[in-house]
């Protein structure tokens, strides 16, 4: 009978904005599942074989605020979050991670 592949979820800080567009180095075959608040920061959680944890390998996210127009050709919804502008009205902004 074949071993069953381990997996772990860790979070990675969203940070190192460049106009909306992010990357994140992980471990190599990280599946991006959800995107969260802590505090004041975002963050991205993802699973990935613990085979791979000491093997990075760069990911890449385009953060969308509601309302903009985008293309959407070849990214995947990972998820939104709320968080409040200058003059503190609420801003909605939905993250994609951004296929190979």
């Amino acid at each position: 009978m074949a071993k069953k592949a381990k997996s772990r979820i860790h979070k990675f800080a969203l940070s190192g904005n460049d106009y909306g567009k992010y990357t994140i180095s992980m471990p190599k075959d990280a599946k991006p599942l959800s995107l969260g608040k802590q505090g004041n920061d975002l963050f991205v959680w993802a699973r990935f074989p613990t085979k791979n944890q000491n093997t990075e390998a760069d990911q890449k996210f385009i953060l969308v605020d509601t309302g903009s127009d985008f293309n959407s050709s070849g990214l995947k919804f990972i998820g939104a979050s709320v968080s409040q502008d200058s003059s503190g009205r609420d801003q909605v902004g939905h993250l994609f991670h951004i296929k190979k």
